[in-house]
């Protein structure tokens, strides 16, 4: 602000020297008015006189009006940075909250531990299985007896005694020939052993309704 009045008082000096010269010069040079008499230097002073005072009158309403506009600004500003008094006096009541816990029972069950063991249920052992052997054999058809060699004197016996008169037949037999050993591996079976047994238990808790939980 004390610069802005400053430039407009030097402005208002320089302005006043110009008019000044001006004056001067008219006067000098013996200026004449529209109806041909001459202008006397002392009414080309007064003239010059008024100019000048009716210019500083109208720079200082233009500084009266800009101090106004600058002090009507800033006494908004402060109006808005300025709180109201009833906000101080306004407090805040929080209460702390306090849980109130309610007890839950909840009844788990616990199955049954254990693990599984191999059981002999029979011991290894040895099988004597008997070996057949498909063999041919004679057969008499008077008698019938049988022949695993050539029965030839036999049929020759029956024609002299005159017993039967009939040859033999051949026929096939299962014939046990020896016995083979059959080793048989023990047997086993899963035993189910248990470890622990199974249990129930009950099991406490505690919720508040705010969600907390202990």
């Amino acid at each position: 602000m004390r610069r802005k009045k400053l430039l407009i008082i030097i402005t208002s000096i320089i302005l006043f020297i110009l008019i000044s010269c001006v004056g001067i010069w008219l006067v000098g040079s013996s200026s004449k008015t529209s109806d041909g008499k001459a202008i006397t230097r002392e009414e080309s002073v007064d003239d010059a006189m008024e100019e000048k005072h009716s210019e500083k009158e109208s720079n200082s309403n233009e500084n009266l009006t800009s101090e106004s506009e600058s002090s009507n600004a800033s006494d908004q500003t402060a109006n808005k940075e300025m709180p109201t008094k009833g906000n101080d006096k306004t407090e805040e009541k929080t209460t702390a909250h306090v849980h109130k816990w309610v007890a839950k029972q909840t009844v788990i069950t616990h199955p049954e531990k254990g693990h599984y063991e191999k059981e002999c249920v029979k011991e290894a052992w040895v099988e004597d299985v008997p070996k057949y052997e498909e063999i041919a054999v004679e057969v008499c058809g008077n008698c019938g007896a049988e022949f695993t060699t050539d029965p030839s004197e036999h049929i020759k016996e029956h024609m002299l005694s005159g017993t039967g008169t009939k040859g033999c037949r051949t026929e096939y037999r299962q014939v046990q020939v020896g016995v083979e050993q059959v080793k048989h591996e023990a047997e086993y079976t899963e035993k189910w052993v248990v470890d622990e047994k199974a249990k129930e238990e009950t099991v406490t808790t505690y919720s508040c309704a705010c969600g907390a939980t202990k």
